[in-house]
């Protein structure tokens, strides 16, 4: 996880492949406990290693359109 302002107390990270549904990433991220509902998504490569940040409000803004697409698209 990247450090800084904040990102050092995240407790609940949420990690997706950067292959994952965009709308199942976001039903998965509403999920979580609401003081870390909304934060950002780790997405990850097929090997783990992480290949950039979503944020949930990027992957709920996505609409209809993108619901049945990979999260690296939104």
């Amino acid at each position: 996880m990247p450090v800084g302002h904040g990102w050092n107390r995240r407790r609940e990270v949420l990690i997706a492949d950067i292959e994952d549904d965009a709308a199942e990433v976001a039903r998965r991220a509403l999920r979580r406990p609401i003081a870390t509902r909304l934060d950002p998504v780790c997405a990850c490569l097929h090997d783990g290693r992480l290949a950039g940040l979503v944020s949930v409000d990027r992957l709920l803004g996505a609409g209809s359109a993108m619901s049945r697409a990979p999260i690296f698209l939104v």
